[in-house]
Order: C-alpha cells, then sequence, then structure tokens
C-alpha cells in the first residue's frame, strides 16, 4: 500500500472513530436527559464543534434533538417521549371517551325521566326533576 493510499485509509478510519464517538455521546446525552445542543455534542464526544457543523447528518440529528429538548421542563431521553402520532391517537382517544361519556348520559337522562314519567302515571301526580 502506497503512503497516500494508507494516508486515506486512516483519515476515513479516524472519521468513522469521530462519528462512532458522536452516536455513543448523543445516546447518552439523550439517555441521561440532558439538554442537547452542538457544544454539548462537542464535549461529550470529544471532537470539535466545527467539525460537527461540517456532518450534515449528525448535525440534523443534534438540532431535531435540540429542538425537542429546549422548554420549561426538563428533557426525556428519546426511548420515553410520546411521538406525535401517539399523541394525536391519545387525544383522539379522550376525544371519543368524551363524545361517549356525553351519549350516556343523554341516555341516562333520557331514561330517568321515563322512569319518572312512570311513577306520576302510576301515583297519579307529576314528579318534578330537582333543580342542579
Amino acid at each position: 500500500m502506497s503512503q497516500p493510499a494508507q494516508l486515506a485509509a486512516w483519515q476515513t478510519q479516524r472519521r468513522e472513530r469521530k462519528r462512532d464517538a458522536v452516536r455513543q455521546a448523543l445516546r447518552r446525552l439523550d439517555a441521561r436527559g440532558v439538554s442537547i445542543n452542538f457544544s454539548v455534542v462537542a464535549d461529550e464526544a470529544r471532537v470539535d464543534r466545527s467539525w460537527l457543523y461540517s456532518q450534515p447528518d449528525l448535525a440534523l440529528e443534534i438540532r431535531r434533538l435540540r429542538d425537542q429538548t429546549n422548554g420549561p421542563l426538563l428533557p426525556r431521553p428519546q426511548h420515553e417521549r410520546a411521538s406525535d402520532a401517539s399523541l394525536r391517537a391519545r387525544l383522539a382517544a379522550a376525544h371519543q371517551a368524551l363524545n361517549d361519556a356525553r351519549a350516556d348520559i343523554k341516555e341516562l337522562r333520557s331514561q330517568l325521566q321515563a322512569v319518572r314519567d312512570e311513577l306520576s302515571r302510576l301515583h297519579g301526580k307529576r314528579w318534578e326533576q330537582p333543580q342542579p
């Protein structure tokens, strides 16, 4: 192997080690629930922050996690966060449960009125509905 080929192989291995270090750092930071940004990731992975910006896929992942962890509450690790789809499904289920409860209440009020009407007929007087 010629010297330039050896140098190219070394550079490729070095770059892959750095990329692996960043991926591992992201997993550790996420598991700890740390607020993620380029500086924190660079420190954790022991790489230059400027190098992180030059890696489009890693920079995109850092930005994505950073956007998910900023806010007034402590950030949750990625595996504990609810996805948008699951939040929408939970909201839809809550709406359905509310609509079901409203339908049940309407049906029970109707049944109660029927019982009052029957009691009034049997006792010969009108039962008044209590005021709330």
